[in-house]
């Protein structure tokens, strides 16, 4: 029994001995196996501990395992939530656990986390996502290792079961302290471990092992699909064609927006209401912008989509009464002068003029805006469609105007027909090196 384990986490593909580990310690049976097994197999641990404060017996659970690690002289650090948390409890202490883990990890240079996750676990959580409704690939559950912003999360039990954790544990005499939580059934877990696990026991003994075997089915196909997935990705790097995505199937469909959402998201995730909802608005004409989860968005553009961070919006209006330098934003600078002057700059404009020029503005484009050419005045808006210009590349015009009249567009090349005047006035767009930070 010794030998099974410890050796299960010397052969581990994703761990190195010789590199230290941060073990998420809850002092629960599990976690204090894996500890007593990592140790066994050499490796240096730092213990991260969470006390939930639910339960009056976590103080002294705290106080044990602290003075366990001193005996050991293992680094111990230690978190207690003492915020209130609403909604979701499980859900929400799960995000301040893992945060915690990673800020020790980060204290103490280290780059890979261990969790004490077993065969069980992944059954349960199979079970849950099945009475959730959750999409097929879903029901994978959770994979030896994830990466994790700059972590690398590792669970060398998952293909372990509970039953030869609770061996060990008897065989080593590992001291442990018992959840009395887990017996209560108020969370979906508990019950399905507590009252639906014993259940399908009695018409399947073997139920664990079928689970576990429709998991690693699921894994095998999520592992083809990714193949998939990924050469999309490569072939469409940046937007969508939306003709394209359309003929595929409606798993590789979601598994696409699933992947170009990761970048932004901690866990991403449509529902099928979402993506129901999101394929019946692409195969629509209107381009749109569609919010997916809190700061990301799917943007249609003509015959492409995309999806983003929402970008912050950042006004700009800078009124100009005479010549001089403007500075606009980090990147740009216009320098006005009534005299041409030589600047490494291709962007420039001549104005010609009888009346006084001055005011004159520097902003982003405004409702009303129109721009005159020798034929005859047109909507600013009618032109960017006119010329095809995405619709989230339109707010980020720089305009230069008169008024609702629009003198230049820098970035399209465009300017109004102005007749031959007495006065002439030059523009120049400078840009400005990138900082060096």
């Amino acid at each position: 029994m010794n030998d099974n384990l410890v050796d299960c986490v010397r052969k581990n593909d994703f761990l190195n001995v010789n590199e230290p580990v941060v073990l998420a310690l809850s002092g629960g049976i599990d976690s204090m196996v894996l500890l007593d097994v990592l140790l066994r197999a050499g490796f240096k641990v730092v213990i991260a501990h969470v006390n939930h404060g639910k339960r009056p017996e976590s103080e002294d659970e705290y106080t044990a395992l602290k003075r366990f690690a001193e005996e050991k002289r293992l680094p111990f650090e230690y978190h207690k939530i003492t915020e209130p948390i609403s909604g979701n409890f499980q859900a929400e202490a799960r995000k301040i656990r893992y945060r915690h883990y990673s800020e020790t990890a980060k204290k103490h240079g280290v780059k890979t986390v261990v969790t004490a996750h077993h065969q069980d676990d992944q059954v349960e959580t199979f079970l849950m996502r099945l009475i959730d409704n959750h999409d097929l690939l879903s029901l994978k559950g959770m994979n030896e290792t994830t990466l994790w912003n700059d972590l690398t999360l590792v669970r060398p039990f998952l293909s372990i079961k509970k039953e030869t954790i609770t061996a060990y544990a008897k065989e080593h005499d590992i001291t442990y302290f018992e959840d009395s939580s887990n017996l209560e059934n108020s969370y979906t877990r508990n019950k399905i471990r507590n009252r639906l696990m014993p259940e399908l026991q009695t018409l399947n003994a073997n139920i664990s092992d079928t689970i576990q075997e429709h998991i690693d089915t699921i894994k095998k196909i999520d592992d083809m699909i990714g193949q998939e997935v990924e050469t999309f990705n490569q072939k469409h790097p940046d937007s969508i064609p939306i003709a394209s995505f359309l003929n595929l199937n409606e798993t590789l469909q979601k598994q696409i927006l699933l992947s170009r959402m990761a970048p932004y998201l901690e866990t991403p995730y449509l529902s099928k209401g979402q993506h129901k909802e999101l394929i019946k608005s692409l195969n629509g004409t209107s381009n749109f912008v569609l919010p997916l989860r809190e700061d990301v968005e799917l943007h249609r553009e003509y015959d492409r989509f995309f999806i983003n961070k929402t970008a912050p919006k950042k006004s700009i209006c800078i009124r100009v009464h005479s010549t001089g330098t403007y500075d606009v934003n980090s990147e740009m600078k216009f320098i006005i002068t009534t005299e041409k002057i030589s600047l490494n700059t291709s962007k420039y404009i001549e104005l010609w003029y009888n009346d006084e020029v001055f005011p004159i503005d520097i902003r982003n484009r405004a409702k009303g805006d129109y721009i005159e050419f020798n034929f005859g005045r047109k909507k600013l808006k009618d032109l960017l469609i006119d010329m095809k210009i995405p619709p989230h590349e339109r707010d980020r015009l720089i305009v230069v105007a008169k008024g609702q009249k629009i003198l230049w567009i820098p970035s399209l090349d465009v300017q109004s027909f102005t007749a031959t005047g007495q006065n002439k006035l030059y523009m120049y767009i400078i840009d400005k090196p990138a900082s060096s930070d």
